[in-house]
């Protein structure tokens, strides 16, 4: 062999080199491969998105939340405390002692009146002393 046919370029035929398998396989995947990555970058950029847009929305909506708590709990607390004014004010009104003297008066004649002696009877305070004693007798007395 001689100088220049080591220094020059093989000769070896295009057809022969591209029937190896190894080649020609990767010449078929490559395009494959290609979409394979243009489909994750999109995926990628698809998936940072809706992360950034689902965690603008959550926090706005915790935000929102915590303003609307807030709210309700100041309003529940102004409603009781008008609701006890109101029905303050209406119990002390002058109707209503009106009707409370009336109801005690006619309570006071039903339970004292002549027609209730029964009623009387059973809650009679000398019942307790009654109690008391027959207590004592039945401890000491044996």
């Amino acid at each position: 062999m001689d100088k220049v046919t080591l220094l020059t370029v093989s000769r070896v035929d295009r057809q022969v080199a591209a029937m190896a398998p190894v080649s020609n396989i990767l010449s078929q995947a490559t395009p494959a491969f290609i979409l394979d990555e243009r489909f994750q970058k999109a995926i990628s950029a698809l998936t940072v998105t809706l992360y950034f847009q689902t965690r603008f929305l959550a926090a706005t909506t915790l935000y929102a939340s915590r303003i609307l708590a807030v709210q309700a709990y100041f309003a529940t607390t102004f409603g009781a405390t008008m609701s006890r004014k109101l029905l303050a004010g209406i119990w002390d009104s002058a109707a209503v002692q009106r009707l409370r003297k009336k109801m005690f008066e006619d309570f006071a004649k039903w339970i004292l009146g002549s027609g209730n002696t029964i009623f009387c009877a059973l809650f009679w305070p000398g019942w307790w002393v009654i109690g008391c004693a027959v207590l004592a007798v039945a401890q000491f007395g044996g």
